[in-house]
This record gives C-alpha cells, sequence and structure tokens, in this order.
C-alpha cells in the first residue's frame, strides 16, 4: 500500500499520475506539471518523494490509493481540494487531447476530492 503523510504529496502524486495514465506524458503535459507542483507544493523533497514512488508504483488502483487516503483529504479544506482538481483538468488538457484514460481518471479522482466531505 502506497502511503503518504501529506496532502501534498497525495497532490503531486495525482498530477504524475493523470499526466502518465494514457501511457505516455507529453511534453506540454510535462511542462505544466511542473509548473502546478510548483504552484500547489514549494517543497521539492515531497515532489521528489511522489516521483519516486510514482516511478516504484506504476500500476497503482487509483480507487484503493484514494480510498486508503480518504481522512487525509477529508481533512483538506474543499478549496485546496478544488485547486487540486482544476489543476489535475490543466495538465490533461494541455496537449490538446484528453484521451479516454485520463478521462476516466479524472473522473475517479474529483468525485473522490469532492464528495469526501
Amino acid at each position: 500500500m502506497l502511503s503518504f503523510q501529506t496532502f501534498d504529496e497525495l497532490a503531486a502524486y495525482l498530477l504524475l499520475y493523470v499526466a502518465r495514465v494514457d501511457g505516455q506524458i507529453h511534453y506540454l503535459e510535462e511542462a505544466t506539471l511542473k509548473e502546478l507542483l510548483g504552484s500547489l507544493t514549494q517543497d521539492d523533497a515531497k515532489i521528489q518523494n511522489a516521483q519516486s514512488i510514482f516511478q516504484a508504483n506504476p500500476n497503482v488502483k487509483i480507487e484503493q490509493l484514494l480510498s486508503d487516503h480518504k481522512a487525509l483529504i477529508q481533512n483538506e479544506p474543499q478549496d485546496r481540494r478544488q485547486q487540486l482538481i482544476e489543476a489535475l483538468f490543466a495538465v490533461v488538457n494541455s496537449d490538446g487531447r484528453v484521451q479516454e484514460e485520463e478521462t476516466g481518471a479524472l473522473r475517479v479522482i474529483r468525485v473522490a476530492l469532492t464528495f469526501n466531505q
């Protein structure tokens, strides 16, 4: 089981997840991802930790990950969760093509972030 200690770590992981869920990361997604990671957290160690975890666990079931971190999500203010949802959409839309895998992942994450109150 993956375990994140802070919402920022989880957010960084989710951004990486949606950028790569279609099997590739477009250079425009990568540029957007770097910009958004910096706006969500200024802690480079958290970003590096999320990247390491993602690389070591590329086939995580997103539903289970979100369920495992329900308390972490619930403790985060709604405006921060909304900021993450908007960032996820920005990453997915940055290359001008939204794949089916990306849409499915966004739907699952958005529901978890919106309704886990």
